[in-house]
């Protein structure tokens, strides 16, 4: 059955919601060593199709330390951001645009501190001729392995791209009426796909945290915090500005859920049986809410 909760207005949709990815890059500080991996295959009897041998190239604290934020980067960004297509984009209101944007400058400004920090020790490394490395490495080092100073501090690198939805209002002189209209129609049906897909995106995340919380409410065994809850109560928050479609039904269960869950007092559940019980049955009676929604939006 077709759903017309998800059906959208292309031109509406590029009014109110922008596209944004981000590219990040970090030097690999892990390499596969062929000639290694050749030897151990060899002595081993087998193949370098299925034996690998690995080196880590630098252990270096502001190194790894960059390595670490990029991931924290692109768990943020993907926290305020919902799911667009396959090409890296995703998608967020432009009335929230100028925050999220903000907050991930602010990332890539902190990103590229610590690439100065990387590189300042670097070039400490090269200047000691790559003693901790040789020593650790033994045969395995490999002074080709390693870049220059410019070329290791290029390998670094992180960019906010924004774009704007495509509408369907694609024109060409050159092609007949019926072959544009087919091509508009193909932008189109891409579109509505998108924003089921960015939907389902948002639901889940919901849906995640409220199997949490139920698991956490039925193990007796341990203690019940008010994160538990609180989990609950700041997704929800975040996924309101991400239903970019405006969709009521979305907006309703958010709504049912919030009632359900956060008026939920962590301390009374813990030292109550009938309201542990009691907030298990409204937990449960909100996942099976979700999971219905969800079965609507479904492909």
């Amino acid at each position: 059955m077709e759903n017309n909760n998800t059906t959208v207005k292309v031109k509406s949709l590029a009014e109110k919601a922008i596209l944004v990815s981000i590219n990040i890059g970090t030097f690999s500080v892990n390499k596969k060593d062929k000639k290694q991996s050749q030897e151990t295959a060899n002595n081993v009897g087998g193949s370098t199709d299925y034996i690998r041998v690995n080196k880590s190239l630098l252990r270096n604290k502001a190194t790894a330390a960059v390595v670490s934020f990029s991931q924290k980067m692109r768990l943020d960004f993907y926290s305020k951001t919902a799911a667009w297509g396959n090409d890296g984009n995703r998608i967020i209101k432009i009335a929230n645009y100028a925050k999220v944007k903000s907050e991930l400058e602010d990332n890539v400004r902190k990103f590229l501190d610590l690439v100065d920090e990387a590189s300042n020790e670097y070039q400490t490394i090269i200047d000691n001729d790559f003693y901790v490395e040789r020593k650790s490495l033994g045969v395995m080092f490999n002074r080709a392995d390693y870049p220059s100073m410019s070329s290791f501090r290029e390998s670094f690198y992180a960019k906010v791209n924004v774009a704007p939805v495509q509408d369907n209002d694609f024109r060409c002189n050159a092609l007949s009426n019926e072959e544009i209209q087919e091509i508009n129609k193909s932008i189109e049906d891409n579109i509505q796909s998108a924003v089921k897909n960015a939907e389902m995106d948002v639901l889940h995340r919901v849906s995640d945290k409220l199997n949490h919380l139920v698991n956490r409410l039925q193990d007796f065994d341990s203690k019940f915090h008010t994160s538990n809850v609180n989990n609950v109560c700041e997704i929800i928050r975040e996924v309101r500005e991400l239903n970019i479609n405006d969709n009521k039904k979305i907006s309703d269960t958010l709504d049912s859920i919030e009632n359900n869950i956060c008026g939920m007092n962590a301390e009374n559940i813990r030292e109550s049986a009938s309201e542990r019980a009691d907030a298990i049955i409204k937990t449960k009676a909100s996942i099976e809410k979700i999971s219905s929604v969800m079965e609507d939006f479904a492909f």
